[in-house]
Formats: C-alpha cells, sequence, structure tokens
C-alpha cells in the first residue's frame, strides 16, 4: 500500500513540473485525500482490538447518549447487526456500531447476544441464587450481655452447604471492655432459598479488661464455646443481610461456667 508520505511527494513532484494554472487540480486532489486520511485514522471502529464483537439477538437494543436512564436514546441496533461492547460503567456498556455510532446500553438490555460463531453469551446481572464467590468480610453490631458490641469477621465457602469463619468482637461498657476472638463452622441447610437459616458452632478466647478505677479489679480471660444459629438474606448476589444470635460458654477456673449470649445483625460482601 502507498504511504501517504510517498503520495504527497509524488503529487509534490508533479505540482511543481506544471505551470502555475495547472497546480490547483493536483493541490485539490492532494488536499481530498489528506482529508480522507485524517478522517480514516480517527474513526477505525473495526480495525482496533478494544472490546469484543458481538451480534444483537433481540429485535432492538436500544443506543442511550450517556450511561444513565436519564439520557436520551438516539439509535437502534436491529436483529444480526454486529456491535463492539467496551468496558462497562457499573451497569452500562459503552458499544460502537458497525457505521461508527457510540452510545451507551444497559446490562439489563444485553440478555441475548452471540458471538461472531454464532455461540451465546450471557452478559445478564448475576442473581442471588447463581452466588458463586466463596469469599466473604462482613460487619456486625448488636449487644452482647447487655453491653454495645461490635464484629468483624471473615469466611470462606467450603461446600453449599458448609463455610468457615474467623471472627473479631469487641464489646464496650462504662467499667470493662471485652474482646472475643473466635473461629465458626456455619451450616446452610437450604443454601437455594434466598432466606436461609444457618447455625453456627465454633470455639474462642475471651477477653474481659477491667476499668482501673475500680477497686480490686483484675482482667479475666477464658476459653469459650459458641453455639448459634440465624438467617441469611441475599439482598444481590454479593450482598448478604445477617440476622444472628450466639450463645457463647465460658469454661472459666472458677466453680461454675458463665453463660454470655448475643444478638448482632449486619451485612457481609462476597468477593
Amino acid at each position: 500500500m502507498i504511504s501517504f508520505h510517498a503520495l504527497f511527494q509524488y503529487l509534490r513532484r508533479r505540482s511543481l513540473r506544471c505551470p502555475t494554472p495547472a497546480r490547483l487540480p493536483f493541490l485539490i486532489g492532494l488536499i481530498f485525500l489528506l482529508c480522507q486520511g485524517i478522517a480514516h485514522a480517527q474513526h477505525q471502529p473495526w480495525d482496533d482490538e478494544d472490546g469484543i464483537v458481538v451480534v444483537v439477538g433481540s429485535p432492538f437494543i436500544e443506543l442511550y447518549v450517556q450511561p444513565g436512564r436519564g439520557y436520551a436514546r438516539f439509535h437502534a441496533v436491529e436483529k444480526n447487526e454486529r456491535i463492539r461492547l467496551f468496558k462497562n460503567r457499573t451497569d452500562w456498556y459503552k458499544v460502537e456500531t458497525q457505521d461508527g455510532k457510540i452510545g451507551w446500553v444497559p446490562r439489563r438490555d444485553l440478555t441475548n447476544l452471540y458471538d461472531t460463531e454464532g455461540y451465546p453469551l450471557d452478559f445478564r446481572t448475576p442473581t442471588w441464587s447463581e452466588a458463586k464467590d466463596p469469599w466473604q468480610i462482613g460487619l456486625m453490631v448488636g449487644e452482647m450481655d447487655g453491653a454495645v458490641m461490635y464484629t468483624v469477621q471473615a469466611g470462606y465457602r467450603f461446600t453449599s452447604n458448609i463455610s468457615g469463619e474467623l471472627k473479631y468482637t469487641q464489646a464496650f461498657r462504662d467499667t470493662s471492655n471485652t474482646k472475643l476472638g473466635s473461629v465458626m463452622l456455619v451450616h446452610q441447610p437450604f443454601p437455594q432459598r434466598r432466606i436461609s437459616p444457618f447455625f453456627t458452632l465454633g470455639a474462642g478466647t475471651m477477653k474481659i479488661f477491667r476499668d482501673a478505677i475500680v477497686a480490686e479489679a483484675e482482667d479475666e480471660k477464658d476459653n469459650a464455646v459458641t453455639v448459634g444459629g440465624g438467617l441469611m438474606f441475599y439482598v444481590t448476589h454479593k450482598v448478604i443481610a445477617r440476622l444472628e444470635y450466639n450463645q457463647h460458654t465460658l469454661l472459666t477456673t472458677r466453680d461454675n461456667n458463665q453463660e454470655v449470649e448475643e444478638w448482632k445483625a449486619g451485612f457481609s460482601v462476597l468477593f
């Protein structure tokens, strides 16, 4: 292919050999070709490697000016037409048509797409029942034996029914501060349900730090065995709301073991 530089040099030499009135057609042709080259360089929608090319399987897909339902729709891509999908912004994908129109399409409209070989593609937002992420982190607040408490937790799902969790809890009173670290097993008998009950069993260590102002205050450290349960509610496929009750049995060196109750609620994020 002849480069624009070579073409420019050729036309320049030809124009220099011609009388002045005859240079005009060559100059017009040169300007036209340069403009075409600039336009071609600025827009080559199917020559770059960004995005993926898909085939529309729905009757039509509407393009928005900007990502957001409040913006205007300006073009409809019909069935069997090809479009290029670029990176998404939240639940919106940037789209370019074969004739160079660029717009945005919500994920909910990309439910019937195919690759160039005819295989179906799935761009839907996963539902809660399709959650596959094994890891989770969460934050919960509640009450432990009359004190305000906070729990930070991290978990891993081994199977659809069994998970393991690490928890760190801190409760605050006017005269003491309680810290509890524990390892838990969580069993969900019905993981396929959106509202799912669960049961917990675990062990850990509880430390109670007394206020030094209190006379004869002594810190306490005891091992704890925990049983409990609660409900999980899948808000989305990534977020779980959680209500939980635990009963901690402190294995003290005193005459009687101590029972500590805990109620809490919070959220976990899957990843």
